[in-house]
C-alpha cells in the first residue's frame, strides 16, 4: 500500500510540475519575441566574403533585434534561415534591460 501510495503522489507531483512549466502567465503571454543579432567584432575585422564578423559572446544588451515576433515558434522559423549568428529573445527577457536597440514603442524589462 505504502508502494502505491508512493508512486501515486510521484506521479501527481509530475503532472503538477509538468503544467505549471507549460502553462502560460500574464508574463509571457504578452511577450513579444526578437530575432536578436549580435553586434560586430570590436576592433572591427571583415571576413573573406567582405562581411564584418559579429561577436555572438557580447552581452544581450548589445545585441540589436532584427524583426519581432508574436509567437516564439515563428521566431525560431526565422532564425534558422539567417546565414549570421542570432538567437530568439523573449521581450520580457532580464537580459535585455538597458538595450539602446530596442524599439522605442516596447519598453524594456525591469
Amino acid at each position: 500500500m505504502a508502494r502505491i501510495t508512493l508512486t501515486a503522489t510521484l506521479l501527481g507531483a509530475t503532472l503538477l510540475a509538468s503544467c505549471a512549466a507549460t502553462a502560460p502567465n500574464a508574463s509571457t503571454a504578452a511577450a513579444k519575441w526578437y530575432l536578436m543579432v549580435p553586434p560586430p567584432m570590436m576592433p572591427l575585422v571583415k571576413d573573406a566574403q567582405g562581411y564584418y564578423k559579429q561577436n555572438p559572446n557580447a552581452p544581450l544588451a548589445t545585441w540589436a533585434p532584427f524583426k519581432t515576433f508574436d509567437t516564439q515558434n515563428d521566431c525560431m522559423a526565422a532564425a534558422k534561415d539567417m546565414e549570421v549568428p542570432s538567437r530568439c529573445i523573449a521581450s520580457t527577457d532580464p537580459a535585455l534591460k538597458g538595450n539602446p536597440n530596442l524599439p522605442k514603442t516596447t519598453s524594456a524589462p525591469k
